[in-house]
């Protein structure tokens, strides 16, 4: 983690774009995770609006990657119940993934720092499900080096919710 942050910190990551299908891609990274659910014994599903564009120009790594962090976090803060993967297309320019959990949630300020390297909300949780507080920071960078935006809805007690949405062919 801190060796991709340092990259994208120093503008070294470069930016490959190639035509994808989204609905493939979320149902591999939701597959490939799919044990890490089974585990905790949470529900994992992908879910696809009939406006899901077939094709876009994105760089898969960065997007897969993108989605292990925010897949992976909601599995690692969710207790019971599951996290849900949601694609749909709010506009004809763009296309957005939303990762929603059944976790724990966040205070409402957390949303002022989640974003920033090494914060994180409850150091108590954070230890025992691990993690560096890098991974939402990397998330945001590589959204932004996509050209897309990223936002969290949260409500302490009942989950949270990560929207991503990016641009369909970016400039």
């Amino acid at each position: 983690d801190i060796l991709d942050l340092a990259k994208i910190e120093a503008g070294r990551v470069e930016v490959v774009l190639t035509p994808m299908e989204p609905q493939k891609v979320i149902t591999e990274v939701v597959g490939a995770m799919q044990s890490l659910a089974d585990q905790k014994g949470l529900a994992l599903t992908a879910s696809f609006t009939k406006d899901c564009p077939e094709l876009v120009l994105c760089d898969l790594k960065k997007l897969q990657q993108i989605l292990t962090n925010l897949v992976g976090n909601a599995l690692k803060f969710t207790k019971e119940g599951g996290v849900t993967v949601g694609v749909s297309a709010p506009d004809p320019g763009k296309w957005k993934i939303s990762v929603s959990d059944t976790g724990k949630g966040m205070p409402a300020d957390a949303v002022n720092y989640i974003f920033e390297m090494f914060k994180q909300v409850d150091e108590k949780d954070t230890r025992e499900a691990g993690g560096t507080g890098l991974g939402l920071a990397i998330t945001k960078r590589l959204v932004d080096r996509l050209g897309g935006t990223i936002s969290v809805e949260t409500q302490l007690g009942k989950g949270s919710s990560f929207a991503v949405t990016l641009p369909r062919r970016p400039v």
